[in-house]
C-alpha cells in the first residue's frame, strides 16, 4: 500500500460555530459524539511519556499516518476532520483531528500537542489520542491496540473500565471519566449464600431492556461498593456516578436534556440516605420524584436507564414510593459474613495459621483491612471505591 496522505483525509474542516464544536483548546469531541450518535461517550486517553519518546524518537515521526494506514489494512472504515489552531499573530499553534469510525460508535480525537527537539537534538511531534466510545467492546479494544502499535509502538494493552461522574459546566452538565481498578468478585466466597440469587437478578437487570431501580442497603463495609465495582468491570454498559448535589437537580430542564444523552446507562447513587429518606419525615429533596420518573414514568420508556441506589440507613426510613413493585426490581440488605464464611475467607487470605477460634462474623471491610484494624497481618488488600 502506498503511504497514506493526510491531506486526503483532512479535507473536511470543522469551524467554530454555534454548537461549540471548536473552542480555543481544540475540538469538543463529546459534543460531536452526542450529535452524531445521540449518546454521551466514555473516553480513554492514549499518550506518550517521555520515557517512551526518548527511546524511540531518533527521527521525525508523524504518527497519525501510521495509525490511519493500520485502520485501512484492518478494514476499519473512517473519515477524518481537522482543525488548525492559530495564535493571536495568525501563526499555526496546534492541529487537531477527529477520526470518525463508520461501523460503530467511536470518535478518536488526535491532538498534536508539541513539535520540539528531544535531548539528543532530534525533532519529533507528539500526539495525544482521546478515544470516545459508547461501550468498551471488542471493536474498541481493536482500535486502541492498533493505535498503540502503530503510533506509539507499544504492545497490546488492556483498558481499565471506567466510571463517569456527572459534573456541571457553563450552566449545563457533562461527564468526567475516571478509571477504576479491576475488581472481579468471587460472589460465593465474599458474600453470604443468599447473595447468589441477588447477583443473577442484578446482572440480568443490567443486561435487560427495562428501566427500573435496585436498592442495596446495609451497614458500611459490607461490600456494596465492592460489588458495584464488579458490575462495572463485567458489563459493557455506561455507568454514571451521580452525587447527592447533582441528584437534587435531576428535575431541572437542563438535566432532563442531559439525561437524553445517557440512554441505556446505569446511574449509581451511592450513600444517599438524605435523598431517599421518607418525605413524611420532612425530606424536601426532589430527587425521589426524579428517580420515580426515570424508573417508572414516560422517561423510563424513552431512556431505558437503570438506577442502583445504595445507603446505610434502615429500609424503614426509605420513602415508600421507591419500594413499589414494578419500579423496584430488587432490594437487598447487605450484612456481615456468616461465621462460617468469615473463618473461611480469613484462612484463604491469611493462611491456615491464622487463629480463627475467637472470630465473630465480620464485614468484608474488616476482613480485607486487618492491618489497619491493629492485626499483625501484612495484608494490604482493599475493597470498595476507596
Amino acid at each position: 500500500m502506498e503511504k497514506c496522505d493526510l491531506k486526503e483525509y483532512s479535507n473536511i474542516r470543522v469551524a467554530k460555530d454555534n454548537k461549540g464544536y471548536y473552542e480555543t483548546d481544540g475540538l469538543v469531541i463529546s459534543r460531536l459524539f452526542i450529535d452524531h450518535y445521540n449518546v454521551f461517550p466514555n473516553v480513554f486517553t492514549l499518550c506518550e511519556s517521555y520515557e517512551i519518546k526518548k527511546n524511540r524518537f531518533k527521527k521525525s515521526y508523524f504518527t497519525l499516518e501510521s495509525t490511519l494506514e493500520a485502520f485501512e489494512k484492518n478494514n476499519i472504515k473512517f473519515s477524518v476532520r481537522s482543525v488548525n489552531c492559530m495564535d493571536c499573530n495568525g501563526n499555526l499553534s496546534d492541529r487537531h483531528y477527529a477520526i470518525f469510525l463508520d461501523d460503530f460508535p467511536c470518535i478518536i480525537s488526535v491532538d498534536e500537542t508539541s513539535r520540539s527537539y528531544d535531548r539528543d537534538g532530534e525533532y519529533y511531534t507528539t500526539y495525544v489520542y482521546d478515544v470516545y466510545y459508547k461501550t468498551y467492546d471488542d471493536n474498541v479494544k481493536k482500535v486502541v491496540n492498533l493505535i498503540w502499535k502503530n503510533s506509539f509502538h507499544v504492545e497490546d494493552i488492556e483498558i481499565s473500565k471506567q466510571i463517569n461522574f456527572v459534573t456541571t459546566t457553563n450552566g449545563g452538565y457533562t461527564l468526567i471519566s475516571k478509571e477504576i481498578k479491576l475488581n472481579n468478585v468471587d460472589v460465593q466466597r465474599n458474600y453470604n449464600d443468599d447473595f447468589e440469587k441477588v447477583d443473577k437478578i442484578t446482572n440480568d437487570f443490567i443486561d435487560g431492556d427495562d428501566s427500573g431501580l435496585i436498592i442495596f442497603n446495609g451497614e458500611p463495609g459490607t461490600g456494596k461498593s465492592y460489588y458495584i465495582k464488579n458490575l462495572i468491570n463485567t458489563h459493557n454498559k455506561q455507568f454514571v456516578f451521580v452525587t447527592q448535589d447533582i441528584a437534587n437537580q435531576m428535575a431541572c430542564p437542563e438535566f432532563i436534556n442531559f439525561l437524553m444523552t445517557l440512554e441505556d446507562s446505569v446511574l449509581i447513587l451511592e450513600d444517599c440516605e438524605n435523598i431517599v429518606s421518607s418525605r413524611n419525615q420532612g425530606n424536601n429533596s426532589s430527587a425521589i420524584s426524579n428517580i420515580l420518573n426515570i424508573c417508572d414514568g414516560i422517561l423510563s420508556d424513552v431512556l431505558n436507564i437503570k438506577i442502583i441506589v445504595t445507603f446505610n440507613t434502615d429500609l424503614k426510613n426509605v420513602d415508600s414510593a421507591l419500594l413499589r413493585k414494578g419500579r423496584l426490581k430488587y432490594q437487598y440488605t447487605f450484612d456481615k459474613l456468616s461465621l462460617e464464611k468469615t473463618k473461611a475467607l480469613l484462612k484463604e487470605l491469611y493462611g491456615d495459621d491464622y487463629d480463627v477460634s475467637d472470630v465473630k462474623p465480620m464485614t468484608l471491610a474488616e476482613i480485607y483491612n486487618l492491618e489497619s484494624n491493629g492485626s499483625n497481618s501484612n495484608s494490604k488488600k482493599k475493597i470498595g471505591f476507596a
